[in-house]
């Protein structure tokens, strides 16, 4: 329950926010941090970290686990017909998923301690729940609205007609933790 612990959010650019005092425990981003000019990426969370201080990124990608949901193979052929790209293929797996942050972090100088978490988490979701998900990723809100309503449709129908009606999405979670010297 993060409740009791007090916080301060902001709307501005991270690049050009400045608050008043610059004296925080933990600076966390989630899903957001590669949108940072890198220019400020290390440097700006230093300026604003108490000594000892943490920068906690948390990043997700979709894998495809052994065993995994057989649905993601079956999918490319609606990416294909209705979004055709060399680039359509099923989710990779969680081992072929690289470092996320930190090597980055290492490499910043930055960070006197730099650790990372790994967890793989399955999502369940219905048609409707998937495809409103879907919704959400700027490359299909950049869609043309009739190719989106193709694809989404006929992702719909598939994931509907399967026995129980649901895809189950595996996320690969990555915590990188940076500590700055104390």
């Amino acid at each position: 329950d993060l409740h009791s612990f007090p916080t301060r959010r902001s709307s501005d650019l991270f690049e050009r926010w400045q608050p008043e005092t610059a004296a925080f425990d933990a600076i966390v981003a989630t899903a957001a941090y590669h949108w940072i000019d890198p220019e400020h990426r290390y440097a700006k969370p230093l300026a604003l970290l108490k000594p000892g201080g943490a920068l906690a990124v948390v990043h997700g990608h979709h894998v495809l686990p052994a065993g995994g949901d057989t649905i993601w193979a079956e999918l490319q052929d609606d990416y294909n017909a209705v979004v055709p790209s060399p680039d359509n293929a099923p989710p990779p797996a969680p081992e072929a998923i690289v470092a996320e942050w930190a090597d980055e972090f290492r490499d910043s100088g930055v960070f006197a301690r730099v650790d990372e978490r790994r967890h793989l988490q399955p999502l369940v979701y219905t048609a409707d729940e998937y495809v409103d998900v879907l919704g959400t990723f700027s490359e299909n809100i950049a869609m043309p609205a009739d190719q989106r309503d193709e694809l989404f449709g006929r992702i719909h129908a598939r994931i509907a007609a399967r026995p129980d009606a649901t895809v189950t999405k595996h996320f690969l979670l990555t915590l990188t933790v940076g500590l700055t010297p104390a």
